[in-house]
């Protein structure tokens, strides 16, 4: 089975991943009780952004000619500027030491499961993957055949 490479599709196999990932991180960390909770709130809070810029980079970029790396690095690269902005917008107003180290413990597993996400999307999910042929529009999954269809002769 394989997936139609659209920009939603990539970006939800990363959300969706990077979200059973997390979950898996924070109970590591925090227990299985605080998992569910801080998975809440680093998917509404880090993870819809991402999801959301990720298609509109990926709809904006569409029309070019992309390979897997430059659609991983364009991943990387709003994974990273949804961090970065994170840090600079929320670390500061943290008033204390504890709340500041959750904060950074927060980011640190949402970049790390969305990484480990979009490794896995890019170079995993999308291995075998061949461009359809413009116009050929067949859903969100579709069969790819290994050779072409043979037509029959009538004798």
């Amino acid at each position: 089975m394989n997936f139609k490479r659209t920009p939603t599709i990539e970006a939800s196999l990363i959300y969706g991943v990077a979200l059973i990932l997390g979950v898996v991180m924070y109970a590591a960390i925090a227990g299985w009780q605080s998992a569910m909770q801080l998975s809440q709130i680093s998917a509404i809070l880090l993870m819809f952004p991402t999801w959301l810029i990720m298609v509109l980079v990926g709809v904006v970029t569409r029309k070019r000619k992309t390979t897997k790396f430059s659609r991983f690095f364009m991943n990387v690269s709003v994974l990273a500027f949804v961090s970065v902005v994170v840090v600079i917008l929320l670390l500061p107003k943290a008033t204390n030491g504890i709340t500041q180290s959750s904060l950074a413990a927060m980011i640190a597993v949402y970049f790390i499961s969305n990484l480990v996400a979009a490794i896995l999307t890019q170079f995993v999910f999308f291995r075998n993957w061949t461009e359809p042929k413009p116009g050929a529009e067949h859903g969100a999954i579709y069969k790819i055949s290994s050779s072409p269809a043979k037509a029959k002769k009538k004798k």
